[in-house]
């Protein structure tokens, strides 16, 4: 049976996508994508949250991903762009790393403990914050 874990998000939203069972999510990201959510009063839709790790080097995601400890979530907005979502979500104190892919239309949001944001290229490898990508 799927758990509800907060008013809009699902546990099974979280889940690795290969079916391991991993679904273990921290609640402080949760509590942000829910923060996220309402001030949006928009659905966010989850595309990748926990990864174990033959699914995240399966698709080539950092040797180090927060997504394996249950800290990070790759998520879209219907009708926004990642930076619209971005300077939205800068101002949630639950969410300190950021990857913005402009050209692929997500947002990689986590809760790890030190600031860090990143860009994606239009292949989906991280690269670094470019000056153009200053905060509004």
């Amino acid at each position: 049976m799927d758990e509800q874990i907060t008013k809009h998000f699902m546990r099974s939203e979280f889940a690795c996508q290969d079916n391991c069972g991993f679904d273990q999510i921290d609640l402080r990201l949760v509590n942000g994508l829910e923060l996220l959510r309402n001030h949006l009063n928009k659905p966010v839709i989850v595309i990748s949250g926990c990864r174990c790790e033959a699914h995240n080097k399966a698709i080539g995601g950092a040797k180090y991903s927060q997504h394996l400890l249950g800290k990070a979530a790759d998520i879209r907005v219907d009708g926004m762009t990642a930076r619209q979502i971005y300077d939205v979500a800068r101002n949630i104190v639950e969410f300190h790393g950021f990857g913005v892919a402009d050209s692929l239309n997500f947002v990689h949001l986590d809760v790890r403990d030190a600031p860090s944001r990143w860009t994606y290229n239009q292949a989906g490898q991280e690269t670094p914050w470019y000056e153009g990508m200053k905060d509004a």
